[in-house]
């Protein structure tokens, strides 16, 4: 899952756009490998245009355990995938 962190344009920008300033990710396949949702964790953001570039952390929750593991049992089953 990719967050992407932008910048806001300044109220008195009426034609400013949004940057973007950094990205964050977290693995959806090892949310399914470890069994363990992602909870309360702190995450690294890199830089938009450098990605080895470390800017900050970001905060995050991601519960997808249970819906993960429901489309892969349903792949388990005989007759399908």
């Amino acid at each position: 899952i990719r967050f992407t962190v932008v910048s806001e344009p300044p109220d008195d920008d009426d034609e400013g756009e949004c940057e973007d300033i950094g990205i964050a990710f977290v693995s959806v396949r090892d949310i399914l490998i470890n069994h363990k949702d992602v909870i309360d964790h702190d995450i690294p953001i890199f830089d938009a245009n450098n990605e080895k570039e470390e800017i900050g952390s970001l905060n995050v929750t991601v519960q997808c355990l249970s819906a993960l593991e429901a489309v892969e049992k349903e792949m388990q089953i005989d007759g399908t995938f």
